[in-house]
């Protein structure tokens, strides 16, 4: 009874074609097994899937190859088995057609439209200046014809203190002599510190110089803005989330009374004696 057999290719395992194995000259009943081949037959033909022989069975892979598909924002075909991967920059997503002075750019996953005046000359004032950046010109103030004088924009709205004091807020604190993050999630991190803290002397009696109080592996430590960090025993730690603290209170009452003034001043963010 002839033997059938089934290659594969020797690098990707897919399905190459159906053969008869050829008998032994020396050996009548022993059938010759070419390299890259089995008795397994492989499943049907389905569409879009390839017939791939791996770990000793068949499996059905997806199959794009010959597809337009985009990588990091270059048009690309698929040349092979398998799903081009989204973690290294593949979609099968078509970039937006760009308007007038637009550009389009694969950032982040995703296909992102910028106004694009790269290489025009624009004006500050009497002064020329080459755009060599993504995004709108008139946000830095500069306007596209000599003498053109922007439209003035109206006084500082709350939203507009509001946004000035949270960005202060976030900026960050300096603590003994070390500049730490404040964002809101930093802040969150350093109030449940704070608390532990609270618990580890009151409860516990943490005293100072003792940096195990947290109950955890190691010395207790804070990560500074510059990646460095800082031993922190738990009245230091106590000390740390008041400053946070004072320091997040001190910019909403700032902004308060800055809003109450009428008017407001256009350059409220510049002024250093109305901010902590």
């Amino acid at each position: 009874m002839p033997l059938t057999l089934y290659s594969y290719h020797p690098e990707t395992g897919e399905f190459v074609e159906t053969l008869q194995a050829d008998k032994s000259p020396r050996e009548p009943d022993v059938y010759l097994k070419p390299a890259f081949t089995t008795e397994i037959a492989p499943p049907p033909p389905t569409e879009g899937m390839a017939r791939v022989f791996a770990q000793g069975s068949w499996q059905l892979r997806p199959d794009h190859r010959g597809e337009n598909w985009w990588c990091g924002g270059v048009s690309s075909e698929v040349g092979f088995i398998g799903t081009p991967p989204s973690d290294a920059g593949w979609t099968d997503v078509p970039p937006p057609e760009p308007g007038e002075n637009e550009t389009v750019e694969w950032i982040d996953d995703a296909w992102v439209v910028s106004l694009d005046y790269r290489g025009e000359i624009w004006w500050d004032g009497d002064v020329p200046v080459l755009i060599d950046f993504l995004g709108d010109p008139t946000d830095n103030g500069y306007v596209r014809e000599q003498g053109e004088v922007p439209e003035p924009e109206g006084p500082p709205t709350s939203a507009d203190v509001n946004a000035a004091r949270d960005r202060r807020i976030d900026a960050g604190i300096t603590f003994n002599g070390v500049l730490f993050q404040t964002r809101p999630e930093d802040r969150e991190n350093i109030q449940g510190a704070y608390s532990r803290a609270q618990s580890a002397i009151l409860i516990d009696g943490a005293q100072p110089g003792d940096f195990t109080w947290h109950g955890g592996p190691g010395d207790f430590e804070w990560i500074a803005a510059d990646d460095s960090r800082m031993k922190m025993d738990a009245q230091t730690m106590m000390a740390f989330g008041e400053a946070v603290l004072d320091h997040k209170s001190a910019h909403i009452f700032a902004a308060n009374a800055i809003k109450a003034m009428d008017p407001v001043p256009s350059d409220f963010d510049e002024i250093v004696a109305l901010w902590p």
